[in-house]
């Protein structure tokens, strides 16, 4: 059995937090995103940790001083010291596509007005850097940036998990992911369905984590409840529990 509870951490428009930031690979195309949304390399959208899917924040690149405005519609990046994950397109228009990996200042320009968001706050006028800006060689140095105090970040997981067996009936099946953090990434769809399991597959070269929603006595009994499940999770079906073992 297993619960878990994942707390988005609102901020105040104007906050900012630093660190480095990276982007998608073109084989996230087409994927959904931890708030649902189709991915495309092409938008301006990205993934934050904790921020609520919607807010909307502006990302300055602080070697360059180009900036670009995206929204939340994603969980990560997973890694440590990473702040964002940008779209491919957002990346190029910081001018960081090249270098893969950049370091840059995160401001909350607007939130959700589930979150108390109204008015945006205003936008900064963008300019081309200057020609001291754009050296011929690698820099020496980056360019220097206003020092913030990146907030506190909020996560809570709580989770009871034991190992059972299941006899019998059904499941319906809500993700299958290849990580632990991927799985956790997805919670905020998954939610409030009911009670769900999650068993691990261990695999010659990779570890599986199924989430399994309910323990049905039939077919008829889960596929009843599958229009409902859908509305979260299109993709979600019906597993016998012998295609499980």
């Amino acid at each position: 059995m297993l619960g878990m509870l994942y707390v988005a951490h609102a901020q105040k428009v104007g906050d900012k937090f630093k660190g480095e930031i990276s982007y998608y690979a073109d084989k996230f195309n087409g994927r959904s995103t931890a708030s649902g949304e189709k991915f495309s390399n092409k938008a301006y959208t990205c993934a934050h940790r904790t921020l609520p899917f919607g807010t909307k924040v502006r990302v300055t690149n602080t070697y360059n001083g180009k900036t670009v405005e995206v929204k939340v519609t994603d969980r990560g990046p997973f890694s440590k010291g990473r702040v964002l994950d940008l779209t491919k397109q957002a990346m190029k228009d910081l001018g960081g596509v090249e270098a893969g990996l950049i370091k840059g200042v995160v401001e909350v320009i607007a939130l959700p007005v589930e979150y108390g968001g109204d008015k945006p706050a205003p936008a900064s006028k963008k300019t081309e850097p200057t020609a001291q800006q754009k050296p011929n060689k690698a820099p020496s140095a980056p360019v220097a940036v206003e020092e913030v105090v990146a907030p506190a970040v909020i996560e809570v997981f709580e989770i009871e998990a034991k190992s059972m067996q299941l006899e019998g009936g059904f499941v319906v099946q809500l993700g299958s992911f290849n990580s632990y953090e991927n799985m956790l990434a997805n919670l905020d769809k998954i939610m409030g369905l009911g009670k769900s399991r999650v068993q691990v597959v261990a695999q010659k070269k990779e570890t599986i984590f199924r989430v399994l929603l309910g323990h049905y006595p039939d077919r008829a009994a889960a596929e009843a409840d599958l229009p409902r499940v859908r509305k979260v999770n299109k993709d979600a079906f019906v597993v016998p529990v012998d295609r499980l073992l």
